[in-house]
């Protein structure tokens, strides 16, 4: 026992003198009177850096709840992707970490693809919020396209259809 207190005595002297080094070559900083140091604090606040939050929301067709539809959020500016999937009521919900602009994206297959931009700002700056909600109602990919042709011909007047069809009769 004898043999031991000496060198585990020695050993913390020996580091006690490692740790202590530092700190005496460290320069002393200067003392500064408290209504400076105030003045200091206030021109300069210092404030942790809040980032992220959440996006929630449902996705229904119609007034149906549509579960297991795959719904992504994707930053504009890293294009780092989030994922999640709607639960039986059609409700999601991701924690996204960074502040930033996302397009959420809504998939399920026969239906067609849906999107929404939202802004996460945890410090409620430029618009952004830290919680957002982003709803969806999805249709049918089929209607859709039933839309879409029928908006593309009702572009053209009828009278101007009726005059293509005149046309192409007297030219022959």
């Amino acid at each position: 026992m004898q043999k031991v207190f000496p060198r585990a005595v020695l050993g913390l002297v020996f580091m006690g003198s490692i740790h202590a080094r530092p700190q005496a070559q460290q320069p002393q900083a200067q003392q500064t009177p408290p209504a400076a140091a105030a003045a200091a604090t206030d021109a300069v606040s210092v404030t942790p850096t809040i980032a992220g939050g959440t996006i929630k929301g449902t996705v229904k067709a119609g007034t149906i709840p549509l579960p297991g539809v795959s719904v992504t959020a994707t930053n504009t500016l890293t294009g780092k992707k989030y994922a999640t999937t709607t639960d039986v009521t059609g409700a999601f919900a991701m924690a996204i970490p960074r502040n930033g602009r996302y397009v959420v994206k809504t998939e399920l297959a026969a239906f067609a693809i849906e999107t929404k931009e939202v802004l996460i700002n945890a410090a409620s700056e430029n618009g952004g919020k830290p919680n957002q909600i982003a709803d969806f109602t999805m249709q049918l990919a089929s209607r859709v396209q039933q839309q879409e042709n029928s908006n593309r011909d009702s572009k053209v007047p009828r009278r101007a259809r009726w005059q293509e069809r005149l046309d192409a009769v007297c030219s022959h």
